[in-house]
C-alpha cells in the first residue's frame, strides 16, 4: 500500500500541472517532461496498488479486488493509449485518453464519498453483515491499546472449533468504539461505490 500512495499521491499533485493551460503552451518541455514523470509514477502506484490488491480482506472481497483489479487495468490502458497518441502527435485524442483516466483514478476518492454515504444507510436498516478473522479483530483492537477483546465479544474465537476456519460474522455499524463494525458498514458497500462510479465514465 505504500508503494501505491508513494506513487498516486505525488502523481495527482504534478497532474494539476499538466492541466494548466499556461504551462501546456508556454512551457511545451517542461509538460513533455513532467507528463513522463506522472505517467511513470502512476504505473508505479498501479503496480503497488496490484500487489496490495491480493491481501484486500474487508469482508467484501470479491466485489472490492474485482473493482479495483479493473480500475488498475484500464487506467493502466488509458496512459498507454494518451501515450501513444501523443508519440503520433494526434493531440486530442491524447487529451482524451489523458482525461479518461484521470476521472478513472478520481474513482477511489468520490467513491469514499459514496461510501460514506451508504455506511450511514447500512447502519440504518442494521442487517447487513461481513466475515472477519479473529485474528484481525484482536489486532485492531490492540492498535488502540484494547487487550481482550476477544474474550468479551467474541468468545467463540478462543474455543477449539468455535468458528470456522477463525472467522466470526460481524455486524455492519457505523460505531467509532467499535471499529470492526464501523469497518465492515464501510466496506459493505465499497464494491458497489467502486462499480457506480467506473460506470459513469
Amino acid at each position: 500500500m505504500i508503494m501505491h500512495l508513494a506513487g498516486t499521491l505525488p502523481a495527482g499533485l504534478l497532474m494539476v500541472l499538466q492541466f494548466t493551460p499556461i504551462i501546456r503552451y508556454k512551457s511545451i518541455l517542461f509538460h513533455r517532461i513532467n507528463g513522463y514523470i506522472c505517467i511513470i509514477l502512476l504505473i508505479f502506484g498501479n503496480v503497488g496498488a496490484a500487489i496490495a490488491l491480493r491481501h484486500n480482506d474487508n469482508g467484501t472481497r470479491i466485489a472490492a479486488q474485482s473493482c479495483e483489479a479493473f480500475l488498475v487495468i484500464i487506467t493502466t490502458i488509458g496512459m498507454a493509449l494518451a501515450w501513444w497518441n501523443i508519440r503520433r502527435l494526434q493531440i486530442d485524442q491524447h487529451r482524451a485518453w489523458m482525461l479518461r483516466s484521470m476521472f478513472y483514478f478520481g474513482t477511489i476518492v468520490s467513491s469514499r464519498v459514496m461510501d460514506n454515504i451508504a455506511s450511514v444507510i447500512v447502519t440504518r436498516m442494521g442487517d447487513y453483515y461481513t466475515v472477519w478473522s479473529c485474528d484481525e479483530i484482536d489486532f485492531l483492537y490492540r492498535q488502540f491499546g484494547i487487550q481482550g477483546i476477544l474474550e468479551a465479544k467474541y468468545p467463540q474465537c478462543l474455543v477449539p472449533g468455535g468458528t470456522l476456519d477463525g472467522r466470526v460474522v460481524v455486524n455492519a455499524a457505523r460505531i467509532v468504539t467499535e471499529p470492526e463494525r464501523a469497518g465492515t458498514s464501510g466496506a459493505i458497500a465499497f464494491g458497489a461505490a467502486v462499480s457506480l462510479h467506473s460506470s459513469l465514465g
